[in-house]
């Protein structure tokens, strides 16, 4: 079967959130709404003006100062939500409780996964993995909603063993299902 030592880095978690937070059906509403919501507002606050028989001027030099707001909003929520994660992280590990383990292994035996880190052991059964996806850096295998298994690319020998690895992945939980 398959057998990894995982050792993550603080980025290798930065980028699981990231992942997490723009892709998640919950998040991706409140995404929605942060997008509209500075546009809205600025709509709302343009009619209120031309409803109020405002000066031409003041309404134009409103409508260019509150596009450009518009877009800067939507230019740094990235960023927003990075740094945001990234002080989260940072301040766990100043108080010593860090979201993961550095270090674990993890064991894809026939019938369940074995994660084995300092603090704890775990078995998975197969089926508990809701799904898996690959990104440029790293594979989640989702075995609820906000808790994944996290393998850094470079875990694998080569593009064929990553193959050969999600394959046996998918058949286990089809399998299982």
């Amino acid at each position: 079967m398959f057998e990894f030592t995982i050792h993550l880095e603080e980025d290798d978690y930065i980028q699981f959130n990231l992942y997490h937070y723009f892709n998640s059906p919950s998040n991706k509403k409140t995404i929605l709404l942060t997008n509209l919501l500075m546009p809205l507002i600025s709509i709302l606050f343009i009619a209120s003006l031309i409803m109020n028989k405002s000066d031409l001027l003041l309404i134009i030099i409103n409508v260019i100062l509150l596009s450009f707001a518009s877009l800067f909003w939507f230019l740094i929520r990235k960023k927003i939500v990075l740094y945001t994660i990234t002080r989260r992280i940072q301040g766990m590990k100043k108080d010593g409780k860090l979201p993961f383990n550095s270090t674990s292994t993890i064991k894809f035996e026939e019938e369940l996964i074995y994660e084995t880190n300092p603090r704890s052991e775990s078995k998975i059964l197969y089926s508990s993995i809701e799904k898996v996806i690959e990104t440029n850096t790293a594979i989640y295998l989702y075995i609820s909603s906000v808790q994944s298994l996290l393998l850094p690319k470079n875990v694998f020998l080569d593009e064929i063993q990553k193959a050969n690895f999600l394959a046996f992945i998918n058949e286990k939980r089809n399998a299982s299902n």
